[in-house]
């Protein structure tokens, strides 16, 4: 947390979810997780207008990732 004369300027923050065990001897993955960063309105259009808005992304992404555990788990379809 960052906090200058106004109050809280930027807060930032990462969780992490259950752990998924799918079987094989490889380590548990999260089964979510993400981070986040929180700015305060003025600032951010201070940011904006120092970096540009074609420099700064802002959004959600959302990755999944599945392995077969067999070929016989594999849809032919999804190629």
């Amino acid at each position: 947390m960052l906090i200058d004369d106004d109050g809280v300027a930027m807060v930032g923050r990462q969780w992490r979810g259950f752990l998924v065990h799918d079987g094989s001897y490889s380590p548990l993955e999260p089964a979510v997780h993400g981070t986040d960063l929180l700015i305060r309105p003025d600032l951010y259009e201070q940011l904006l207008s120092a970096v540009g808005a074609h420099r700064l992304a802002t959004g959600v992404v959302v990755d999944c990732s599945q392995q077969a555990s067999s070929p016989e788990d594999i849809d032919d379809d999804e190629e």
